[in-house]
């Protein structure tokens, strides 16, 4: 059972993936044999319950699936001449990129990176084998708009400074279902 919170209004797909980067396949309805796609589409709105989707996977699925990692990105800030820079002053500073093996573009954009406490930990969920990469874009983000929730693509476009580097990390195989975790240090160009 997983569950997403925060989610804007509008309709959502929820789909279930194979390690091997295929669909996985459901029985839809209380009395159909019919296999489909484990793909279903939910309405969002405020004030209502919560929507589920609900999928049957087929008998021995359970291996093919759980074969995605998590992966875990610890990082530090440096100045320049390498000394640590106090938490309270770097958070809304950069943006975190994370882009899926085989995409042109970042699949996912994080949250504004929080040095409190630090070292910053974050979570990437559903990875699955190859090389992906982690992009540091150093922002000038203005106080009105460091708020829940903003939308990154928009703060990437307005308000990134430059790029100051991207990481590959690779999921091997034999990494697959377990965590995956790796730290870094960024150094800051502006201090």
């Amino acid at each position: 059972r997983l569950t997403f919170d925060e989610l804007e209004d509008g309709d959502y797909t929820v789909k279930i993936w194979q390690r091997d980067g295929e669909l996985a396949t459901a029985i839809f309805g209380d009395f159909s044999t019919s296999i489909e796609p484990a793909v279903q589409t939910l309405h969002v709105e405020a004030g209502q319950d919560a929507e589920w989707a609900r999928f049957n996977l087929r008998g021995g699925t359970r291996d093919a699936v759980q074969a995605c990692s998590k992966v875990t990105l610890e990082v530090t800030a440096e100045d320049s001449s390498g000394a640590p820079i106090d938490a309270a002053e770097t958070e809304w500073d950069w943006l975190i990129t994370f882009t899926r093996q085989g995409e042109d573009a970042p699949s996912e954009i994080m949250r504004p990176l929080n040095f409190a406490p630090e070292p910053s930990r974050m979570g990437i969920f559903g990875v699955f084998p190859g090389t992906h990469q982690f992009g540091f874009v150093r922002m000038d983000i203005p106080n009105f708009e460091r708020r829940i929730n903003p939308d990154y693509a928009r703060l990437l476009d307005r308000y990134s400074v430059q790029t100051v580097e991207t990481i590959s990390v690779d999921v091997n195989p034999d990494q697959v279902p377990g965590p995956v975790e790796f730290s870094h240090t960024i150094v800051d160009p502006l201090r």
